[in-house]
Protein backbone atom coordinates (compact mmCIF):
# COMPACT_ATOMS: atom_id res chain seq x y z
CA UNK A 1 0.00 0.00 0.00
CA UNK A 2 1.06 3.79 -1.28
CA UNK A 3 2.48 5.71 2.02
CA UNK A 4 -0.43 8.48 0.42
CA UNK A 5 -3.48 5.80 0.84
CA UNK A 6 -2.02 5.00 4.40
CA UNK A 7 -1.96 8.22 5.56
CA UNK A 8 -5.10 9.12 4.22
CA UNK A 9 -7.00 6.34 5.39
CA UNK A 10 -5.12 6.94 8.51
CA UNK A 11 -7.16 10.76 8.74
CA UNK A 12 -10.23 9.30 7.28
CA UNK A 13 -10.33 6.48 10.15
CA UNK A 14 -9.69 9.28 12.51
CA UNK A 15 -12.05 11.41 11.43
CA UNK A 16 -14.98 8.74 11.68
CA UNK A 17 -13.93 7.77 14.80
CA UNK A 18 -13.63 11.26 15.93
CA UNK A 19 -17.40 12.04 14.73
CA UNK A 20 -19.15 9.08 16.28
CA UNK A 21 -17.64 9.39 19.56
CA UNK A 22 -18.39 13.55 19.56
CA UNK A 23 -21.38 12.61 17.30
CA UNK A 24 -22.03 10.43 20.60
CA UNK A 25 -21.51 12.96 23.25
CA UNK A 26 -23.17 15.84 21.77
CA UNK A 27 -26.81 13.54 20.97
CA UNK A 28 -26.50 13.05 24.87
CA UNK A 29 -25.84 16.43 25.72
CA UNK A 30 -28.50 17.57 23.70
CA UNK A 31 -31.14 15.50 24.37
CA UNK A 32 -30.16 16.48 28.06
CA UNK A 33 -30.44 20.33 27.37
CA UNK A 34 -33.92 19.90 25.56
CA UNK A 35 -35.56 17.53 28.28
CA UNK A 36 -34.55 20.35 30.81
CA UNK A 37 -36.03 23.42 28.46
CA UNK A 38 -39.45 21.08 27.64
CA UNK A 39 -39.35 20.90 31.05
CA UNK A 40 -38.49 24.53 32.57
CA UNK A 41 -41.26 25.52 30.10
CA UNK A 42 -43.90 23.15 31.22
CA UNK A 43 -43.15 23.94 34.97
CA UNK A 44 -43.38 27.68 34.21
CA UNK A 45 -47.19 27.08 32.38
CA UNK A 46 -48.24 24.72 34.91
CA UNK A 47 -47.40 27.47 37.65
CA UNK A 48 -48.80 30.53 36.07
CA UNK A 49 -52.09 28.66 34.80
CA UNK A 50 -52.59 27.22 38.00
CA UNK A 51 -52.23 30.49 40.02
CA UNK A 52 -54.70 32.17 37.28
CA UNK A 53 -57.25 29.36 38.18
CA UNK A 54 -56.22 30.16 41.82
CA UNK A 55 -56.84 33.91 41.64
CA UNK A 56 -60.39 33.23 39.34
CA UNK A 57 -61.68 31.38 42.01
CA UNK A 58 -60.49 33.21 45.03
CA UNK A 59 -62.08 36.89 42.89
CA UNK A 60 -64.90 35.27 42.46
CA UNK A 61 -65.60 34.17 46.06
CA UNK A 62 -64.64 37.60 47.40
CA UNK A 63 -66.91 39.06 45.19
CA UNK A 64 -70.30 36.93 45.77
CA UNK A 65 -69.17 37.08 49.64
CA UNK A 66 -69.42 41.43 49.10
CA UNK A 67 -72.67 40.49 47.74
CA UNK A 68 -73.37 38.92 50.45
CA UNK A 69 -72.88 41.45 53.01
CA UNK A 70 -76.16 44.04 51.70
CA UNK A 71 -78.66 42.74 53.93
CA UNK A 72 -81.50 43.32 51.61
CA UNK A 73 -81.31 41.70 48.47
CA UNK A 74 -84.03 42.04 45.62
CA UNK A 75 -84.88 40.52 42.27
CA UNK A 76 -84.19 43.32 40.64
CA UNK A 77 -80.94 43.73 42.43
CA UNK A 78 -79.38 40.54 41.45
CA UNK A 79 -80.39 40.49 37.80
CA UNK A 80 -78.54 43.93 38.21
CA UNK A 81 -75.36 42.50 39.90
CA UNK A 82 -75.72 39.77 36.68
CA UNK A 83 -75.61 41.97 34.01
CA UNK A 84 -72.36 43.54 35.99
CA UNK A 85 -70.61 40.28 35.33
CA UNK A 86 -71.59 38.17 32.63
CA UNK A 87 -69.83 35.28 34.09
CA UNK A 88 -72.65 34.48 36.80
CA UNK A 89 -75.40 32.44 35.16
CA UNK A 90 -77.81 33.23 38.06
CA UNK A 91 -78.17 34.14 41.73
CA UNK A 92 -80.80 33.69 44.56
CA UNK A 93 -81.21 33.50 47.95
CA UNK A 94 -82.30 30.44 50.25
CA UNK A 95 -83.75 30.75 53.20
CA UNK A 96 -83.26 28.85 56.21
CA UNK A 97 -85.01 25.68 55.26
CA UNK A 98 -83.16 26.09 52.07
CA UNK A 99 -86.33 27.39 49.74
CA UNK A 100 -85.42 29.88 47.49
CA UNK A 101 -86.38 33.68 48.48
CA UNK A 102 -85.45 35.77 46.02
CA UNK A 103 -83.86 35.08 42.73
CA UNK A 104 -82.55 36.61 39.08
CA UNK A 105 -84.98 34.16 37.76
CA UNK A 106 -88.26 34.51 39.03
CA UNK A 107 -89.83 31.03 37.92
CA UNK A 108 -87.39 29.08 40.88
CA UNK A 109 -88.62 31.25 44.01
CA UNK A 110 -90.10 29.06 46.24
CA UNK A 111 -88.13 25.47 44.64
CA UNK A 112 -86.69 23.66 47.44
CA UNK A 113 -82.77 23.37 47.26
CA UNK A 114 -82.67 22.37 50.89
CA UNK A 115 -80.72 18.86 49.57
CA UNK A 116 -78.30 20.04 47.84
CA UNK A 117 -74.38 20.86 48.55
CA UNK A 118 -74.59 24.66 47.61
CA UNK A 119 -77.32 24.51 51.13
CA UNK A 120 -76.05 21.91 53.30
CA UNK A 121 -72.25 23.25 53.37
CA UNK A 122 -72.46 26.90 53.14
CA UNK A 123 -74.59 27.73 56.01
CA UNK A 124 -71.43 29.18 58.07
CA UNK A 125 -68.79 29.44 55.72
CA UNK A 126 -68.51 29.79 51.67
CA UNK A 127 -68.10 27.07 49.90
CA UNK A 128 -67.69 26.46 46.06
CA UNK A 129 -69.67 23.52 44.70
CA UNK A 130 -67.48 21.42 42.13
CA UNK A 131 -68.52 21.58 38.51
CA UNK A 132 -71.48 19.98 36.95
CA UNK A 133 -74.51 20.03 34.69
CA UNK A 134 -76.71 22.35 35.80
CA UNK A 135 -80.43 21.24 34.74
CA UNK A 136 -82.39 24.31 35.60
CA UNK A 137 -80.12 26.74 33.38
CA UNK A 138 -78.44 23.68 30.93
CA UNK A 139 -75.11 24.77 31.55
CA UNK A 140 -72.21 23.31 32.63
CA UNK A 141 -71.10 25.45 35.77
CA UNK A 142 -70.29 25.71 39.51
CA UNK A 143 -71.38 27.49 42.53
CA UNK A 144 -70.37 29.43 44.91
CA UNK A 145 -72.47 30.34 47.95
CA UNK A 146 -71.78 31.65 50.97
CA UNK A 147 -74.15 32.88 54.55
CA UNK A 148 -76.46 35.61 54.24
CA UNK A 149 -79.33 36.82 56.61
CA UNK A 150 -79.64 33.45 58.39
CA UNK A 151 -79.88 32.09 54.43
CA UNK A 152 -77.62 31.21 51.68
CA UNK A 153 -76.67 33.59 48.85
CA UNK A 154 -75.78 31.26 45.54
CA UNK A 155 -74.25 32.51 42.39
CA UNK A 156 -74.25 29.68 39.59
CA UNK A 157 -70.97 30.97 37.73
CA UNK A 158 -70.35 29.24 33.89
CA UNK A 159 -67.20 27.59 32.98
CA UNK A 160 -66.34 30.06 30.62
CA UNK A 161 -63.34 31.46 32.39
CA UNK A 162 -62.05 28.06 33.16
CA UNK A 163 -61.57 27.68 29.32
CA UNK A 164 -59.96 31.29 28.53
CA UNK A 165 -57.36 30.34 30.99
CA UNK A 166 -56.46 26.44 29.52
CA UNK A 167 -57.40 27.85 25.94
CA UNK A 168 -53.88 30.14 25.49
CA UNK A 169 -51.55 27.59 23.49
CA UNK A 170 -48.65 29.74 23.45
CA UNK A 171 -45.49 28.21 23.91
CA UNK A 172 -47.05 24.80 23.59
CA UNK A 173 -46.59 23.94 19.73
CA UNK A 174 -49.26 21.81 17.67
CA UNK A 175 -49.86 19.06 20.48
CA UNK A 176 -49.28 20.64 24.15
CA UNK A 177 -52.57 21.60 26.17
CA UNK A 178 -53.77 22.88 29.35
CA UNK A 179 -56.64 21.35 30.51
CA UNK A 180 -58.46 20.66 34.28
CA UNK A 181 -59.57 17.74 36.24
CA UNK A 182 -62.01 17.23 38.71
CA UNK A 183 -62.11 14.94 42.17
CA UNK A 184 -64.04 12.51 39.48
CA UNK A 185 -61.20 12.72 37.42
CA UNK A 186 -63.60 14.37 34.45
CA UNK A 187 -62.52 17.19 31.78
CA UNK A 188 -64.03 20.47 33.20
CA UNK A 189 -62.22 22.31 30.58
CA UNK A 190 -62.13 21.48 26.56
CA UNK A 191 -59.59 19.26 25.62
CA UNK A 192 -57.37 20.59 22.31
CA UNK A 193 -58.53 17.36 20.50
CA UNK A 194 -62.16 16.46 21.31
CA UNK A 195 -64.95 18.95 20.76
CA UNK A 196 -67.88 18.63 23.29
CA UNK A 197 -65.98 16.59 25.78
CA UNK A 198 -66.38 18.45 29.07
CA UNK A 199 -67.19 16.44 32.31
CA UNK A 200 -67.35 13.21 29.36
CA UNK A 201 -63.55 12.70 28.69
CA UNK A 202 -62.33 10.99 32.06
CA UNK A 203 -58.40 11.30 32.54
CA UNK A 204 -56.83 8.29 34.32
CA UNK A 205 -53.30 8.93 33.07
CA UNK A 206 -50.05 8.66 35.49
CA UNK A 207 -50.02 12.24 35.72
CA UNK A 208 -53.41 12.82 36.44
CA UNK A 209 -53.02 9.62 39.26
CA UNK A 210 -50.06 11.37 40.72
CA UNK A 211 -51.49 15.00 41.25
CA UNK A 212 -54.49 13.76 43.11
CA UNK A 213 -52.44 11.08 44.71
CA UNK A 214 -49.83 14.00 46.22
CA UNK A 215 -52.87 15.59 47.00
CA UNK A 216 -54.27 13.28 49.42
CA UNK A 217 -51.10 12.57 50.81
CA UNK A 218 -48.98 15.86 51.13
CA UNK A 219 -52.21 18.59 51.73
CA UNK A 220 -51.21 20.84 54.43
CA UNK A 221 -54.56 22.17 56.49
CA UNK A 222 -51.86 25.07 58.19
CA UNK A 223 -50.98 26.59 54.45
CA UNK A 224 -53.76 25.50 52.42
CA UNK A 225 -51.12 24.20 49.91
CA UNK A 226 -49.68 21.00 48.72
CA UNK A 227 -46.03 20.59 49.55
CA UNK A 228 -45.16 17.22 47.39
CA UNK A 229 -41.80 16.21 46.46
CA UNK A 230 -40.71 16.81 43.17
CA UNK A 231 -41.32 13.66 40.74
CA UNK A 232 -39.36 11.87 38.54
CA UNK A 233 -39.48 12.68 35.07
CA UNK A 234 -41.08 10.27 33.34
CA UNK A 235 -42.66 9.77 29.87
CA UNK A 236 -46.61 8.42 30.23
CA UNK A 237 -49.68 7.83 28.19
CA UNK A 238 -52.31 10.26 27.59
CA UNK A 239 -56.10 10.18 27.54
CA UNK A 240 -56.14 9.82 23.70
CA UNK A 241 -52.77 6.74 23.98
CA UNK A 242 -49.95 9.29 23.32
CA UNK A 243 -47.05 9.25 24.77
CA UNK A 244 -46.25 12.64 26.06
CA UNK A 245 -44.42 15.13 28.97
CA UNK A 246 -46.42 16.43 31.49
CA UNK A 247 -46.25 18.22 35.00
CA UNK A 248 -49.55 18.89 36.94
CA UNK A 249 -50.70 21.46 39.48
CA UNK A 250 -52.76 21.82 42.35
CA UNK A 251 -56.00 23.62 43.19
CA UNK A 252 -56.59 21.87 46.69
CA UNK A 253 -60.11 23.71 47.85
CA UNK A 254 -61.89 22.20 44.94
CA UNK A 255 -60.07 19.13 44.66
CA UNK A 256 -58.90 20.07 41.22
CA UNK A 257 -55.60 19.03 38.70
CA UNK A 258 -54.31 21.47 36.39
CA UNK A 259 -52.55 19.16 33.92
CA UNK A 260 -50.09 20.62 31.34
CA UNK A 261 -48.45 18.04 28.42
CA UNK A 262 -47.15 18.04 25.21
CA UNK A 263 -46.29 14.67 22.72
CA UNK A 264 -42.92 13.95 23.05
CA UNK A 265 -43.01 13.16 19.67
CA UNK A 266 -42.96 17.16 18.91
CA UNK A 267 -40.89 17.45 21.64
CA UNK A 268 -38.05 15.79 21.25
CA UNK A 269 -37.97 13.27 18.60
CA UNK A 270 -38.33 15.79 16.02
CA UNK A 271 -36.19 18.37 17.18
CA UNK A 272 -33.75 14.91 18.00
CA UNK A 273 -33.79 13.92 14.14
CA UNK A 274 -33.26 17.32 13.00
CA UNK A 275 -29.71 17.58 15.40
CA UNK A 276 -29.37 13.98 14.08
CA UNK A 277 -29.40 15.03 10.27
CA UNK A 278 -27.49 18.46 11.35
CA UNK A 279 -24.91 16.56 13.30
CA UNK A 280 -24.14 13.65 10.45
CA UNK A 281 -23.86 16.86 7.81
CA UNK A 282 -21.25 18.34 10.17
CA UNK A 283 -19.73 14.61 10.25
CA UNK A 284 -19.57 14.38 6.76
CA UNK A 285 -17.85 17.78 6.25
CA UNK A 286 -15.49 17.17 8.87
CA UNK A 287 -14.66 13.31 7.80
CA UNK A 288 -14.38 14.98 4.14
CA UNK A 289 -12.16 17.64 5.68
CA UNK A 290 -9.40 15.29 7.35
CA UNK A 291 -9.76 12.97 4.24
CA UNK A 292 -8.25 15.56 2.06
CA UNK A 293 -5.70 16.59 4.45
CA UNK A 294 -4.43 13.36 5.04
CA UNK A 295 -4.74 13.12 0.84
CA UNK A 296 -2.37 15.84 0.52
CA UNK A 297 -0.30 15.36 3.61
CA UNK A 298 0.15 11.86 2.30
CA UNK A 299 1.51 13.06 -1.16
CA UNK A 300 3.79 15.44 0.15
CA UNK A 301 5.09 13.05 2.05
CA UNK A 302 5.52 10.63 -0.80
CA UNK A 303 7.43 13.22 -3.34
CA UNK A 304 10.10 13.59 -0.28
CA UNK A 305 10.85 9.83 0.31
CA UNK A 306 10.85 9.28 -3.35
CA UNK A 307 13.32 12.64 -3.86
CA UNK A 308 15.62 11.28 -0.75
CA UNK A 309 16.03 7.70 -2.81
CA UNK A 310 16.90 9.61 -6.25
Amino acid sequence: MRLRTKITLFFFVIAVLGSIVGGAMNYSNFEEVLTDEIYNHLETTTQTRTDHVLNFLDEKKIEIEMVATHQELSNEELKEIMDIDERIYELFILDSNGKIITGSDESQIGKDKSGDDYFINSKNQTYIKDAYYSETIKKKLFTISTPHVGGVLVARIGLEELETITADKLGLGETGEVYIVNSDKFLISSSRFFENNIMVQEVHSLNSKTCFWDMDEYYDDSTGKVEAPERERKIFLDYRGENVFGLHGFVPQMNWCVLVEIDIDEALIKPMKKFVVFSFIISAGIILFFTLVGFVLGKKLEKKCQGGRK
